[in-house]
């Protein structure tokens, strides 16, 4: 809580300042504290709307409204000229244009990382970017060597016995999930 000498208007006192000043009195626990003549109570009241690029918000001396003193704000504006403010303007609308295309990246990226695909036998696999490329080597490898078969591990942890065909579609799947993912 804050306090105001009523008589002399200083702003602001504390508890502990009024305490101060008044060495000689008892006074109850800051919880039950009425402030002793002439010191008044502040009433709290929330700082008003302001663009914060171009303004900012200062306390001044409380005033008196319907016999209560309340806190009292004043919006003054940052630059004093009209181009300081055009160029800060500007710089925060482009700091504002950056943040939200490095958010549309970052849930991009996340929306990329998501990526399961079905194939026609029914096998869901992860179709993240890591997962494709897992799925190009082993797709090179089976071929290289004619192995009928790997082993892989689908999207739920199951481990199955996976052909180079199962892999390619799974890969064309994951690649245009991600193709529809890509353009922000």
């Amino acid at each position: 809580m804050r306090y105001v000498n009523s008589i002399t208007g200083q702003y602001p006192y504390t508890y502990e300042q009024i305490i101060a000043s008044n060495p000689n009195t008892l006074f109850p626990p800051c919880s039950d504290f009425k402030p002793p003549h002439p010191y008044c109570e502040v009433e709290e009241v929330d700082k008003p709307a302001f663009d914060a690029t171009t303004q900012q918000v200062i306390e001044v001396a409380p005033q008196l409204v319907n016999g209560t003193w309340t806190r009292t704000w004043e919006v003054v504006e940052i630059f004093s000229t009209q181009e300081e403010r055009d160029v800060a303007l500007s710089s925060a609308q482009e700091a504002a244009a950056l943040n939200v295309r490095q958010s549309s990246k970052a849930a991009r990226a996340a929306a990329v990382d998501a990526i399961k695909v079905t194939t026609a036998s029914g096998k869901t696999f992860d179709g993240d970017e890591t997962s494709q490329n897992r799925m190009a080597r082993a797709i090179v490898a089976l071929n290289a060597t004619g192995t009928a078969e790997t082993l892989w591990v689908l999207a739920d942890n199951t481990p199955v016995q996976v052909t180079a065909a199962e892999l390619a579609e799974a890969l064309a799947l994951s690649g245009a999930a991600q193709a529809a993912l890509w353009v922000i």
